[in-house]
């Protein structure tokens, strides 16, 4: 009658303590509502059984309370996406690393921190578009700067919204906008530029109570070119970061001179890129503090990620034959490892998580934690249920990347990197094992086969022109 599931009897009783905000009992709201959190949830497969359910659903409706009138609280969770653009794990203080996030570690008290997260892309379009379609940039096509997002595949927004979400969209990245037809399904978009802030743009007006939301934020502080307060620019002086962040084009910036000391402007960039972590973390309480005010955060699942990271000096053999100071045109760890910070609705739980994760698998993930059902066959999962083998990063300019258990593969296209992560994490020494780099060579190639050439849309020359102009100030071009 009743398949199989894990069942914790401890944290099931502290969970049916709990109430929502106008006093039901947690446990009734969603149970009368039909919605019991997948923890809990026991799939009953006697159909007299369920009609019995219902009655007493039914009942309770009639006779006691009617949630939907007496609670001004959605009985859906509101479903919030921050999006750090460029934020490598290793630097965040819950990964181990030195910049200083006050907000950003009183929140991840409370939630769950994956320590394996890889972007399957080392760069934007293909990242979000992996995120928001839950499948391979080489199926979704937004796998270069002039595609669109592939039509086949529903995003993220489209299917909350056919669940009765509001989706509203605010980023100060450029790449993210209707020409690449990434928005798709997101009732509200604001692009604001990156000198006024995102977190001074938002507005929860657009956010009710009553209706379930999806919102989604881009913060693009900790990319080139920088946003820092100076008041944020960690024991540096003014002069010195003027030197670093105001040449006169990005590239000029990035590069090496012959008589520059390689540790020594290493260790300055790497202070500005903390500077603009401890920045954004400062943007991030901004955003939070307005959730808040307005009691917008007691039934929402959080998410907090990156698309990718950055190179700065972190592999010396890249940064000279590339001669390049700053970017993310690279597999290595730097550039490819992300944070992934989760805040379920059981709030209450913190602890680590060493198993690989993509995110593939963000989509998949929420659809799971909400009860919801996707019927398209995805390459991402819920991290709940499915243990990964392997995670891939896809790129067909740079190369690509395949981690499975200590070991990653490197394909450069014109040659092969092999490493072992646990003894060499800074993949500073490749190792040679032949059998072994054949193994992940072939399904790479096996992923990459799986091309869907059927849709492979560009846009129309004008939005090409201008987008080129957005991607030289960028870097990208």
């Amino acid at each position: 009658m009743f398949e199989k599931i894990k069942f914790n009897l401890k944290k099931f009783r502290e969970w049916t303590k709990r109430k929502e905000p106008d006093g039901t009992p947690l446990w009734k709201a969603l149970f009368f509502q039909g919605r019991i959190p997948w923890r809990y949830k026991v799939i009953i497969k006697n159909n007299r059984f369920n009609g019995l359910i219902k009655k007493i659903r039914h009942k309770y409706y009639v006779n006691n309370f009617d949630i939907k009138k007496e609670s001004s609280f959605s009985p859906k969770p509101n479903i919030i996406i921050i999006m750090m653009d460029t934020v490598r794990a290793k630097d965040l203080p819950m990964y181990g690393g030195r910049a200083k996030m006050p907000f950003l570690s009183k929140f991840a008290n409370k939630t769950r921190i994956y320590t394996q997260a890889y972007s399957v892309a080392n760069w934007t379009l293909p990242s979000h578009g992996s995120l928001f379609t839950g499948v391979y940039p080489n199926k979704h096509g937004l796998d270069g700067w002039d595609k669109q997002l592939n039509k086949s595949y529903k995003t993220l927004a489209e299917r909350l919204k056919e669940e009765g979400y509001s989706t509203t969209f605010y980023t100060e990245n450029p790449f993210l906008c209707e020409k690449y037809d990434i928005i798709r399904g997101f009732d509200k978009y604001h692009y604001v530029d990156k000198d006024i802030g995102v977190d001074t743009k938002i507005d929860t007006k657009y956010l009710k109570k009553n209706k379930p939301f999806l919102l989604f934020v881009n913060f693009m502080t900790a990319h080139f070119p920088y946003r820092i307060n100076l008041s944020f620019l960690n024991k540096m002086s003014r002069k010195e970061a003027n030197e670093l962040l105001f040449r006169s084009d990005y590239f000029g910036v990035r590069k090496i001179k012959n008589n520059e000391d390689y540790l020594k402007i290493k260790k300055k960039w790497n202070k500005v890129y903390l500077s603009t972590l401890e920045y954004l973390d400062f943007q991030l309480s901004n955003v939070f503090n307005k959730l808040k005010k307005k009691d917008l955060l007691k039934n929402s699942l959080v998410i907090m990620t990156s698309d990718h990271g950055e190179q700065i000096f972190d592999n010396e053999k890249i940064t000279k034959q590339r001669d390049f100071v700053l970017g993310h045109y690279c597999c290595y760890n730097s550039t490819i490892k992300i944070p992934l910070i989760i805040k379920h609705l059981d709030n209450n739980i913190s602890k680590e998580y060493t198993n690989l994760i993509s995110n593939l698998d963000v989509m998949p993930t929420i659809f799971q934690e909400l009860g919801f059902k996707i019927k398209d066959k995805l390459d991402g999962h819920s991290i709940f249920d499915y243990q990964r083998d392997f995670v891939v990063c896809l790129n067909p300019n740079e190369g690509d990347a395949l981690i499975k258990g200590n070991y990653k593969l490197i394909d450069h296209h014109n040659k092969t990197e092999l490493f072992n992560l646990k003894e060499d994490p800074l993949e500073k020494n490749p190792i040679a094992n032949k059998q072994l780099e054949s193994d992940l060579l072939q399904k790479l190639k096996e992923i990459n086969k799986d091309y869907d050439i059927s849709f492979n849309k560009k846009m129309s020359k004008s939005d090409e022109l201008q987008m080129k102009e957005k991607l030289k100030e960028l870097g990208y071009i």
